[in-house]
């Protein structure tokens, strides 16, 4: 956890462009930071936490409409901390691809000599910081929040028309993606064999109320059958 924690402080404080580091953090300090991030994962993962953050308690907060700060509130401490990681790898994705797409073309002359001013570094994502971003998100996120976050960003960047993405990182989502699915496929299978064991069970009850409604109706018929003999002999 601690590592973790340290790698996501450290991730923030590049992406606050008022520290500085944003404009001059070389994209290989940025990759130390996401395999800090990395190690940190692997090492909560092998004490037994589950990584994955898409059925946190914070779904149910807000789909009742208490908004995104309830939400905040039911995450456990371990969960908030994933969240964290999750975004700021992210952010660091697409604060590398805007860097290197040149914003400061769109700023007004003023704004755009300040920007310049500060900017010592105009470098972009490496593929072993798609690989690395990549695999952390599927550790949390999944495969889903790979494509809007990591892929997407990088693939509407006006510097990368005539690129495609690393064959290792699409390899990795396509591992991805199949693992879910076959995750998917064994909770339904284990949804349905609990709802045909209820169903059993309830069977089973019914079964057994019927039963002893037929022994009540047998019981009131010798009643009566008897009543039936006592008035004849009267």
């Amino acid at each position: 956890k601690p590592r973790v924690q340290a790698a996501v402080f450290v991730a923030e404080q590049i992406l606050d462009e008022k520290t500085g580091m944003y404009f001059a953090v070389e994209t290989v300090m940025v990759d130390k930071v996401l395999e800090e991030l990395q190690k940190g994962l692997f090492e909560m993962e092998e004490n037994g936490l589950n990584l994955r953050i898409e059925n946190n308690a914070g779904e149910d907060a807000a789909e009742a409409g208490e908004g995104e700060e309830s939400s905040a509130k039911e995450l456990s401490a371990e969960d908030k901390m994933l969240s964290d990681a999750l975004q700021v790898t992210g952010e660091l994705v697409r604060f590398l691809v805007k860097r290197k797409s040149r914003p400061h073309l769109d700023f007004k002359k003023r704004a755009r000599r300040v920007y310049l001013k500060k900017l010592q570094i105009s470098g972009g994502p490496y593929a072993s910081t798609m690989q690395l971003a990549t695999h952390i998100s599927i550790l949390i996120g999944g495969s889903g929040f790979v494509q809007e976050s990591i892929i997407a960003p990088w693939e509407k960047a006006w510097w990368t028309k005539h690129k495609t993405v690393d064959p290792s990182v699409l390899q990795m989502i396509e591992a991805g993606a199949a693992m879910e699915l076959e995750q998917q496929k064994a909770l339904e299978a284990a949804e349905a064999a609990k709802e045909a064991e209820e169903g059993d069970v309830e069977g089973d009850e019914s079964n057994e109320d019927d039963v002893d409604e037929e022994g009540d109706g047998e019981e009131g018929d010798s009643q009566n059958g008897a009543e039936s003999e006592e008035e004849k002999k009267d």
